[in-house]
This record gives C-alpha cells, sequence and structure tokens, in this order.
C-alpha cells in the first residue's frame, strides 16, 4: 500500500476501484498495463505509472526513511484505523502515524485557522484548546503556524498531556520538521501525534 500511495495518477477513489479486480497491493502492483486499463477510471496515464512503479519509487528506501521518522503505517484493514475516516467516499490509502490512535479519539474536536493571525486569535485558541485538553477531547489540527500551532500550544499545557493530537490532513503535508507547532514548543514535540497521509518529509 505504501507504494500504490506514491504512484502518481493514483488515488483512494482508483486503489479501491483496482482492489475490487485484484484482490490486493501486490497483484495491483504486478499487474501488465493491458490488465490495468480494464479497470474502470484506469487510464493511460494511471495504468503507465503503475506498470513501471519500480522505475521511479524505492520502496524500501521509503520503508526505511519511514523509520526513521519514527512512523508506522496504517491501512485501511488495520483495526486502529480511524472508524470515522473510513467511511468517507475516499479514505486516505495509508496513514502514516506517529504516536497512538485510541478509541478516546472519536471525542474530537478540530481547531484550525489564519497563519498570520492576531493576539487575540492566538490567544482564544490557546486558552480554549487548553479547556478542552483538560477535559479528555483530542484537539485535532493541520499542525501549521498561527491558530494550529497556538492549540497545540494550548493542549501541551492541559493536564492531559496525551489527549491532543496532530492530524496532518493536507494532500501536500508538512513534514514534522518543518511543523511550526515543532519549532515553537519543544513540549508539543514531545507530546503530540502526527498523523499524515502523505510520507514524512516528502
Amino acid at each position: 500500500m505504501v507504494a500504490l500511495n506514491m504512484i502518481d495518477h493514483v488515488g483512494p477513489v482508483r486503489v479501491r476501484q483496482l482492489l475490487e479486480l485484484f484482490g490486493d497491493a501486490p497483484t495491483i502492483l504486478s499487474a501488465s498495463k493491458q490488465q490495468l486499463l480494464r479497470v474502470h477510471g484506469i487510464g493511460e496515464e494511471a495504468a503507465e505509472s503503475i506498470s513501471s512503479w519500480e522505475k521511479g519509487i524505492d520502496l524500501n528506501a521509503e520503508i526505511k526513511r519511514i523509520n526513521e521518522f519514527g512512523c508506522r503505517i496504517v491501512i485501511q484493514s488495520d483495526p486502529e484505523y480511524p472508524e470515522s475516516l473510513r467511511q468517507i467516499y475516499d479514505p486516505p490509502i495509508a496513514l502514516y502515524v506517529k504516536g497512538s490512535l485510541s478509541a478516546k479519539d472519536k471525542n474530537s474536536i478540530a481547531m484550525v485557522g489564519s497563519r498570520m493571525t492576531t493576539h487575540y486569535g492566538i490567544e482564544t485558541a490557546r486558552k480554549l484548546a487548553y479547556q478542552l485538553a483538560y477535559l479528555g477531547i483530542t484537539v485535532v489540527s493541520g499542525g501549521a503556524r498561527g491558530i494550529d500551532t497556538a492549540a497545540h500550544q494550548g493542549a501541551a499545557d492541559g493536564e492531559r498531556p496525551n489527549d491532543h493530537r496532530a492530524w496532518d490532513g493536507h494532500q501536500s503535508g508538512i513534514s514534522f520538521g518543518e511543523c511550526g507547532v515543532v519549532r515553537a514548543d519543544r513540549r508539543v514535540r514531545r507530546n503530540h501525534h502526527a498523523v499524515r497521509i502523505q510520507p514524512p518529509g516528502g
């Protein structure tokens, strides 16, 4: 699934269509271009990208890089894959998880906002996140600078340090080293959990 997640012109919907015909990722990756073209929704570009995936993707190197980041892969068939995420039209092919996912994360509230914000906005986000974390509610955010960072700082200041998570839901992603949260407060780096839909560092 990691390799499929890295192939151009292949997203969650197309992967679902491929799995319906081929059954599993290894069979998809070993299929010929002509076999792939039989799948509804798979055109020339996608079929070519999949059939020649080994030319542009070093899977072993990618797995090594994921491990170096301290991440692990969670796919839809895994019990810890978030049920609410599994129910959407195009659930991510794979989640790159740093930390843990737990049942209590179902009680979560997203806090996202502008990067170029005001002092009032920063303080409000921080205070609200603090109160939520204190009550045991997971704070969900994109992890960017501004409101997102303030939300994580507030959650880190709460009395339940493991109750906040950083969810990076952007297609392009924010690598852990570049995340404003990480720079802003080392406590957040220790305590926050991160989930990405693209490989870390990408």
